[in-house]
């Protein structure tokens, strides 16, 4: 299922509960706090999960978020990498060298 979660003080998001759901996957674009506030509400029972990936290099990172992970103020970070993965963000013009914080960069995955 692919939809638009309502805002966390949506009236309506009470009705539109999901008791049963265990995992629910978001991504495609930037996350947001209230974006999982919205999902909690929904689907009260349910781990989300968010992430990066790619067509060339597939899953890239995992953020596995259940009711007790606290969450950021605002934007809500692409997780860990995954298993055999190697994941750097470069400076700007440099060979191999990591960026500083906060990393700004090309992102390279090994």
């Amino acid at each position: 299922m692919t939809a638009p979660l309502p805002p966390a003080d949506d009236p309506l998001a009470a009705e539109c509960l999901f008791p049963e759901t265990r995992i629910v996957v978001i991504g495609g674009d930037t996350i947001y706090r209230q974006d999982i506030e919205a999902g909690r509400n929904l689907f009260p029972h349910a781990t989300m999960v968010t992430g990066l990936a790619s067509t060339e290099a597939g899953r890239v990172t995992y953020l596995f978020m259940d009711h007790a992970t606290p969450l950021p103020d605002a934007v809500v970070p692409r997780g860990y990498a995954v298993r055999g993965k190697r994941v750097r963000i470069l400076r700007e013009g440099a060979k191999a060298t990591l960026a500083p914080s906060p990393p700004l960069g090309p992102v390279t995955v090994t």
